[in-house]
């Protein structure tokens, strides 16, 4: 419960952009540091793949060390499975 005036401490992450071997390429996150707070648990994503440009989509369902994720149709899942 709240009260008039009491004082909320909202944590905020900042990151540095990281370097990439090129345009084409996304960063390299650190899980513990990073990662887990820009891919919060519910969360879908497009996951490339860096080598042959394959996208599909990618839902975050639980996880705390580490992430479970899913695709999100059976497309995707095809997909995964042919890289």
């Amino acid at each position: 419960m709240l009260t008039v005036s009491q004082k909320l401490k909202i944590p905020m992450y900042k990151f540095p952009v990281n370097p990439t071997p090129g345009p084409q390429y996304g960063e390299y996150l650190d899980w513990r540091t990073e990662a887990q707070y820009l891919f919060p648990i519910g969360k879908t994503v497009v996951v490339r793949d860096f080598i042959t440009g394959t996208t599909f989509n990618i839902k975050r369902t639980v996880g705390a060390n580490h992430d479970d994720c899913e695709p999100l149709t059976s497309a995707g899942s095809n997909k995964i499975k042919t890289l």
